[in-house]
């Protein structure tokens, strides 16, 4: 007998978090949304921030970067094989 209200408590809370899901879906629909006006080109980074991957706007920051000279860049494999070298003399 006691899984009967196991079983309602369970049918309420679903009932409850359904509707106010659906208030919550409602509300997101009925936003209001600002269009981008025509003319206005996007960015890189809006572009890269909009491919939904947060590393292709660390890469395309980093790339910037690289391409404005704040940033310098050396070769991992000839440093490496540079470091084992001279760790054997």
């Amino acid at each position: 007998m006691w899984w009967i209200v196991v079983l309602a408590a369970a049918y309420l809370l679903t009932g409850t978090f359904a509707v106010r899901f659906r208030r919550a879906h409602r509300r997101l629909l009925d936003a209001p949304v600002t269009p981008r006006p025509p003319e206005e080109e996007l960015t890189l980074y809006a572009v890269a921030f909009l491919s939904l991957y947060r590393r292709r706007v660390a890469d395309t920051a980093l790339a910037a970067m690289l391409l404005a000279g704040r940033l310098a860049a050396r070769d991992k494999a000839n440093s490496r094989r540079r470091a084992v070298g001279q760790g054997r003399r």
